[in-house]
């Protein structure tokens, strides 16, 4: 629910569609807010962020990266996904102009997304811009948390204020197993450091999927 904005380029542009392909993309959801009189004046919402129904879209999902350092075995082959050429994704400049476009229009909360956003090797100084956007009020991250507990710091310092951290299990072996990677007590780390650092809200989810396939496989034992 909500529209899209892919995040593939066509032609230097960034293209806008409804489909559902691998994470390439950003997408803009609904708020659940409704236009209304009651909206602040100083900050002018545009009519394309505004549906059929009158609800309110203000916030955006950017995904940085269509790569990702785990292998998980209800999301990704063991040996990867072909991955876009890297001349058909969004540069820096692009998804700046990109969300510059949304904030102005009415947009107060981004959220970057993957892939896994923090193994892109720009996303201090993409933090970092869009923070600094006028109108933008929060400014989120959805990661695995393999990498996240080393750049938490900086990425604080840049505008980052809130992230949500996915962490299927609190069983190491089933993490490595379902992941196809080790890393559980990396993730512990960073749901820590998030805590620590101030982070607010920190959001630890499961996702259904990885529930499902848990139950699918209830009957293997894990010390």
């Amino acid at each position: 629910m909500g529209s899209y904005c892919a995040a593939r380029r066509t032609n230097r542009q960034a293209s806008f569609s409804g489909n559902n392909e691998y994470a390439t993309r950003a997408f803009a959801t609904t708020s659940c807010a409704s236009l209304s009189e009651d909206q602040p004046k100083d900050n002018p919402v545009s009519d394309m962020l505004v549906d059929s129904f009158g609800r309110l879209h203000t916030y955006l999902r950017i995904s940085l990266t269509e790569r990702c350092n785990l292998r998980c075995q209800y999301c990704m082959p063991a040996d990867g996904v072909e991955l876009t050429p890297s001349p058909q994704l969004l540069t820096k400049t692009e998804i700046l102009r990109c969300a510059n476009l949304f904030v102005s229009s009415g947009v107060n909360k981004i959220r970057l997304t993957g892939g896994e956003p923090t193994i892109r090797k720009d996303i201090e100084d993409i933090c970092l811009e869009l923070s600094n956007l006028k109108g933008l009020k929060t400014l989120s991250m959805t990661t695995n948390g393999i990498a996240l507990a080393r750049k938490l710091p900086k990425l604080k310092e840049c505008g980052l204020n809130s992230v949500n951290i996915s962490l299927d299990t609190l069983v190491p072996a089933k993490f490595e197993f379902m992941t196809r990677r080790k890393g559980h007590e990396k993730v512990m780390d960073a749901i820590n450091a998030s805590i620590d650092l101030g982070f607010n809200p920190v959001k630890v989810f499961l996702s259904l999927v990885s529930l499902l396939f848990c139950k699918c496989f209830s009957l293997i034992t894990f010390p």
